[in-house]
């Protein structure tokens, strides 16, 4: 693993302002379809759907549906953990460990 540039710490830093507080959860509600990463008052952060899964289609999605699957939780999951909390105290870590 190759240590962060000077630049892509700045870029964390600069990148967290104006963001929605944390801490973010993945919780999709009864009326999303999949992927929702949201606040803890519910307002939408994000949508994981950035891509698609294999093969989508609406046959497709009844499929997922129906199993309790959802292509895109994986995704979702792993933005919620990336909240302005974490990225600021993981920053605040890096500083310390630098002295």
């Amino acid at each position: 693993m190759r240590p962060a540039t000077d630049e892509e710490i700045a870029e964390l830093e600069a990148g967290l302002d104006g963001l929605p507080e944390g801490p973010w959860a993945y919780r999709p509600n009864e009326l999303d379809d999949w992927g929702v990463v949201r606040t803890r008052f519910n307002a939408v952060v994000a949508n994981s759907r950035a891509g698609s899964f294999d093969n989508e289609t609406p046959e497709a999605r009844d499929r997922c549906r129906a199993a309790g699957l959802d292509p895109y939780e994986a995704v979702g999951r792993h933005i919620a953990r990336c909240s302005p909390d974490l990225i600021r105290s993981l920053l605040a870590r890096l500083k310390a460990a630098e002295g």
